[in-house]
């Protein structure tokens, strides 16, 4: 599992909710720095950005800006924010949830973890969006 730092890592495994039986004197927790680089410095064109990153996806998206404006990529953001929406919303984006077959407006609840950001090209293409 990566997280951010020790303590987000030991916090996150020792949630009786996410873990079943987890023994911390188990536990074993190694450091190890990474090059972190932008989404835009890969110089990509995708069609679909699923972001998922321990609370890590604003920052994330604030890298992406380039990509984000010259592909309009479909994004699926776990833990949307409104911070995340008015960063995307520059570029067309709008938040949906998925509910039952379809596209909601709004950003997804509990237990429902990611939110969609489709444009309007995104909502034409896709069947059942109101």
């Amino acid at each position: 599992m990566a997280a951010t730092s020790r303590e987000a890592a030991t916090d996150w495994l020792s949630d009786p909710g996410r873990m079943y039986r987890f023994d911390d004197a188990k536990l074993v927790v190694k450091e190890h720095h990474v090059e972190c680089r932008t989404l835009d410095s890969f110089a990509m064109s995708p069609s679909l950005i699923k972001v998922h990153a321990q609370g890590c996806e604003f920052e994330i998206l604030q890298g992406s800006q380039d990509t984000l404006r010259q592909h309009s990529p479909a994004l699926m953001c776990a833990f949307a924010s409104d911070q995340i929406s008015h960063l995307v919303s520059d570029f067309g984006y709008r938040p949906y949830a998925f509910d039952q077959g379809r596209f909601v407006p709004g950003l997804a609840q509990r237990p429902v973890t990611f939110t969609w950001y489709l444009t309007d090209n995104h909502l034409r293409l896709a069947p059942g969006v109101p």
